[in-house]
């Protein structure tokens, strides 16, 4: 699994999950995560947390589990969407996740 940087396009959050995440999570190049060990979205329960587009709950894009633990939270965002605010949801819900 790669990632074809001449022909990419990236149009909305999906495209950025599907053609740039899941290749950097189990590509053999990149981290090689064992695809069991990589859940998404619908894996884990919906969590409010402060997030002020959401009253109903919070699903992180990606979660990674090791040995029942979670070790890894990936939060996509589109092309058009400043970085800092997946960074800033993925934290919060790793934080949720470790007071658990």
């Amino acid at each position: 699994m790669h990632i074809d940087h001449h022909d990419l396009v990236l149009e909305n959050e999906s495209d950025v999950e599907q053609k740039v995440i899941l290749p950097v999570l189990l590509g053999p190049v990149f981290l090689e995560i064992p695809q069991k060990s990589v859940f998404t979205k619908s894996y884990l329960m919906p969590t409010v947390l402060d997030k002020n587009a959401h009253a109903t709950g919070y699903y992180p894009d990606y979660s990674i589990w090791m040995h029942g633990f979670p070790i890894m939270v990936v939060e996509a965002k589109a092309p058009d969407v400043p970085c800092d605010v997946g960074y800033r949801e993925a934290s919060l819900y790793a934080r949720h996740l470790n007071a658990a």
